[in-house]
């Protein structure tokens, strides 16, 4: 029995965002995960004064990557910076 496709990618993209999550707590973030895309970020993140709204994607050419960091840049919270992350070719975090 297969996984409906759609099904599929929710489990994918939220592997990508636990995994990132792991990530951003390990550098000394708390993090908080919008599940079932409720927002325009996957992940909201903060430390020492420091605040990271997240939109991950498992790929991402360059020009999609602009033209979202671009549409997210207006959505963000006054003091926080955007964060793009998608896979790179050897499937570690490729951050913008």
């Amino acid at each position: 029995m297969s996984i409906p496709r759609r099904r599929q990618n929710y489990r994918s993209g939220r592997e990508l965002e636990w995994a990132y999550r792991k990530k951003l707590e390990a550098d000394g973030f708390a993090v908080m995960r919008s599940a079932g895309s409720k927002g325009p970020f996957d992940l909201i993140a903060w430390s020492h004064g420091w605040c990271l709204h997240v939109q991950l994607k498992r790929r991402l050419t360059e020009s999609a990557r602009r033209k979202l960091w671009d549409e997210l840049a207006d959505q963000v919270a006054p003091g926080c910076l955007v964060r793009v992350v998608h896979l790179d070719k050897e499937g570690g975090f490729c951050e913008h």
